[in-house]
């Protein structure tokens, strides 16, 4: 501020130096920039090589106006020795930077004229560095998508992993590992999908080194995108600042940056066309087609036989085309017009357009989506096959050209992706949801219980990494809960992709179980209601898509009433969700009564593939309070109903993992295995403080020694069952990690507990909460011994760890058969006469489980299923980009 001020009393400007790299797709953008920064008062001396700056001075208008040049000078560097591809890496990498020290001191031998920042494309080497020689400030200015930046960030990695090697060169062909949320992109189309020159790909290599130093070097990097857009990349790099979509001025002799002359009168044939019925086709300024492959084009834009724009810059083609060009020209005269270079954010934005084939040039995918325009994929080199795959696999605003056997795009092939392409109202509907700069918004509402906030806390990551936003819905007592389990570092803010809301419980607090069922019942649905109004207040807010816990049947009635889709999320297995809704069925074989009361101690009939289930451990194997039945029996009915309501059943499995239950439930979508996200600072849905120390304790133990203990959230033991419990362990003589959560037994046994961490000593560390999915995923953990939570099923099925089931409550039973007689990948304890689970009982099955070869080789393979599952041609991945798909 201070600065700033002392600039207005000197009737300076702040003076920004702008240095693009020389290149079409780099200067534009860049000059879009300057646009920005001059309309906030800044001045900006502009920096181009000679024969660019020359481009540009000839594309302006010759109106007599308003000279700009004291707002954005123009001013040119010696391009001389650039003869060829390799004399170009060579000056962008070693003299340009040399030219603009020149520069920067002739700028600066005058007072009023000193440069106070710069602002560079960090593909040119160099020029931060002689801005810092000088004592400026700068930044770099990323021109192309924040994913294409991430992968070449990712650069060192890759070779790293044997994806590539040091030159750049693809050493296999295959799917590479990338960061999260970046789309699949294979070997070979990294950063060349289109040449075996290595004079080219030294070039991308250069560039590509340039990036990653200028990223070290630099305090912020401004990029040609917005957070809308790419959500998941802007966590990977918290210092950058993207500053798009960017427009063009429309001040008479304003520069543009375009190194061709545009024609507009392309704009005066638009306004006689009809809305929405152009095809409209531009390849950019590098793309080159072969003779066979543009005669392909020429006549598939012709069978499309649409209106059409085509833009056929000098050097399209070769020379051999011509004459076919010009017939086509002929033939197409009533409904077609051929430009050299077209003024394309205003083509763009003109309502007679109806699709965009397109390269994929950033700055191209920039302009379709700010306007909403469907696109049709074709790109040529570099970050081109990067942004197909995102606007295809990722933003679903688009479809992909398929080459055939020999390279070629056929004329047929054309016809049918634009037909495809103009037909899928999907593609339309979703483009102006990125026209609009906003987000498909979803709210979330789970039961207020750790085993049911949880999964859909990690549902909700899902749902942002494919850019959606979450509003998130907790109680009071549990949105303190899960906020103060943030980590109080510095970090981005979450916010504003997982905004976490809260609604009053006071009648849960207060009036105790009763008075619980008829808060989630009636209560909560009306706060919500209220909830939805507010944001809905905003035209940019609006839900577009509730997601409620399948027990708060009343949550997705008040969806309905607002005409909003709704989606039920069941958090625990689909075997038991197949049991929840086959209760009417058993209330008529008089197997329950009305009441979900069983009235005969036997093995329930399920549908087949479902393991054995008793009527006494249907939904309660705990308690007799007729509170707790009252509750349970609610939520039978509220599932029921929900699963009638909804319009998708959200699964929190995956189908290879329970594929009988999967074929019986309506509209199931499965989603799982949900991973917790690794950032710092956003929520996680625990309702505990994790102890993160216990990682470093496992850290120190040799491989599958560490027997793992962990009890949930609810399971209560009385003294005789936690003392058995604490000598249990004692006798396996093995290491252990216990979590023993407050409440976990009574006070009463604080001394036993007390006495045995004494005399474990290192053998053993005993913590109230764990990071759990860390836990079961490290390298140590030889089994665990679980209550069976669904969650905890899931956690330890996905991380190849065999189990040891003690059930409590509720559906754990279920879980208990599933994994012991249909899974195979754990054991079950014996109770003896006085339903206790003894010590010789612990030490006999843990020694059990750990010589059980088949069991962990099952284990093993429902890893691989897991895994196999969420991967990009996954049962879950697909499931989850059909349900986004579908929200908008």
């Amino acid at each position: 501020f201070w600065g700033r001020s002392t600039m207005a009393a000197m009737g300076k400007q702040p003076h920004i130096l702008v240095v693009p790299l020389p290149a079409q797709g780099h200067v534009m953008p860049l000059m879009k920039f300057s646009h920005q920064l001059v309309d906030h008062g800044m001045k900006v001396t502009f920096v181009n090589t000679e024969s660019n700056h020359k481009m540009i001075i000839s594309s302006l208008l010759a109106d007599k106006v308003e000279k700009q040049d004291n707002m954005i000078h123009l001013i040119s560097i010696p391009d001389g020795s650039i003869i060829d591809l390799e004399t170009y890496i060579n000056y962008i990498s070693n003299y340009m930077s040399v030219h603009l020290e020149e520069l920067i001191n002739k700028v600066n031998s005058s007072n009023d004229e000193k440069i106070d920042f710069v602002v560079a494309d960090p593909s040119v080497g160099g020029v931060l560095e002689v801005a810092e020689k000088f004592g400026i400030n700068g930044a770099t200015f990323w021109a192309a998508s924040l994913g294409f930046l991430s992968l070449m960030l990712h650069f060192p990695k890759l070779v790293e992993a044997g994806d590539i090697n040091e030159n750049g060169d693809p050493l296999k062909d295959e799917k590479m590992k990338l960061p999260v949320s970046l789309p699949a992109l294979s070997t070979i189309d990294l950063l060349w999908g289109f040449s075996d020159d290595p004079i080219m790909r030294k070039a991308m290599l250069a560039f590509t080194a340039n990036v990653n130093k200028a990223a070290k070097f630099t305090k912020w990097m401004l990029c040609n995108s917005f957070y809308e857009l790419e959500p998941a990349f802007h966590d990977h790099h918290p210092n950058i600042l993207s500053v798009g979509p960017l427009l063009a001025s429309e001040r008479l002799g304003h520069p543009k940056g375009q190194l061709y002359p545009e024609d507009s009168t392309c704009l005066s044939w638009l306004d006689h066309q009809p809305v929405q019925s152009v095809i409209y086709a531009a390849f950019g300024s590098s793309t080159t087609f072969n003779q066979s492959q543009f005669i392909e084009l020429l006549h598939g834009l012709e069978l499309v036989d649409r209106s059409l724009l085509w833009v056929v810059r000098p050097g399209l083609t070769d020379e051999f085309c011509t004459s076919s060009l010009e017939a086509f020209k002929n033939r197409i005269a009533q409904h077609g017009k051929i430009v050299h270079w077209a003024p394309q954010s205003k083509v763009l934005a003109h309502p007679s357009i109806a699709c965009f084939i397109t390269h994929c040039g950033w700055n191209s995918t920039m302009e379709g989506l700010s306007q909403g325009v469907p696109l049709l994929c074709w790109p040529y080199v570099s970050d081109q096959f990067h942004n197909a795959n995102h606007i295809c696999d990722i933003l679903k605003v688009g479809l992909r050209v398929n080459k055939d056997e020999n390279g070629i795009v056929t004329r047929s092939a054309i016809k049918i992706k634009v037909q495809e392409l103009l037909a899928d109202e999907g593609i339309r509907s979703r483009g102006i949801y990125y026209q609009m700069g906003k987000l498909p918004h979803v709210l979330v509402v789970p039961l207020p219980a750790q085993g049911h906030v949880m999964p859909l806390m990690k549902f909700s990551y899902q749902l942002v990494d494919h850019g959606v936003k979450v509003t998130f819905i907790n109680t009071e007592s549990v949105h303190k809960k899960v906020v103060s389990t943030l980590l109080d570092v510095e970090v981005v803010k979450p916010d504003n992709k997982i905004h976490l809301v809260s609604i009053p419980d006071e009648l849960i607090i207060v009036e105790g179980a009763e008075k619980s069922i008829e808060f989630i019942s009636e209560t909560m649905a009306s706060h919500l209601e209220n909830v939805i109004n507010k944001i809905n207040a905003s035209d940019n807010e609006k839900i577009d898509c509730v997601v409620a816990d399948a027990c708060l049947g009343g949550i997705l009635e008040v969806a309905d009433k607002f005409g909003i889709k709704g989606a039920a999320f069941w958090p625990a297995s689909l075997g038991f969700l197949a049991c929840m809704l086959h209760f009417p069925k058993l209330v008529e074989a008089g197997e329950l009564d009305d009441n979900g009361n069983p009235m005969k101690d036997e093995d329930m009939i399920l549908p087949p593939g479902m393991p054995a289930m008793s009527t006494i451990n249907y939904l309660w194997g705990l308690s007799d309070d007729p509170y707790i039945r009252k509750i349970m029996l609610a939520f039978i009915l509220n599932v029921n109903e929900a699963t009638k309501i909804a319009k998708w059943m959200l699964g929190n499995s995956f189908y290879e993992l329970e594929p009988a239950s999967h074929e019986i439930i309506p509209r199931i979508l499965t989603v799982s295995p949900l991973l917790a996200s690794g950032q710092l600072g956003y929520p996680k849905g625990q309702l505990l403080p994790e102890d993160s120390t216990c990682l470093t304790w496992l850290d120190q133990q040799p491989a599958q020694s560490v027997i793992y203990a962990a009890f949930g959230s609810t399971t209560i033991f009385n003294q005789n069952q936690f003392n058995e419990l604490v000598n249990g362990l004692k006798l396996v003589n093995k290491r252990f990690l216990w979590v023993v959560r407050p409440g976990l037994t009574d006070e009463q046994n604080t001394s036993i507990l007390d006495g045995f961490k004494d005399r474990i000593g290192p053998q053993g560390k005993i913590i109230d909460w764990a990071p759990q999915q860390k836990v079961l995923a490290h390298p140590s953990i030889a089994c665990f011994i679980t209550h069976c939570g669904w969650n905890s099923i899931m956690e330890g099925v996905s991380m190849g760890v065999p189990l040891l089931c003690w059930p409590y409550i509720a559906d754990q039973f279920h879980n208990e058969n599933y994994v012991c007689d249909i899974l195979k990948v754990g054991l079950r304890f014996k109770k003896d006469e006085n339903k206790i689970i003894t010590r010789s009982e612990i030490q006999t099955k843990v020694q059990e489980l750990l010589h059980d070869g088949g069991i962990r080789s099952r284990a093993n393979k429902l890893k691989d299923m897991a895994r196999m599952s969420i991967s990009e041609a996954g049962s879950s991945s697909k499931n989850i980009k059909v349900f986004i798909n579908e929200i908008v």
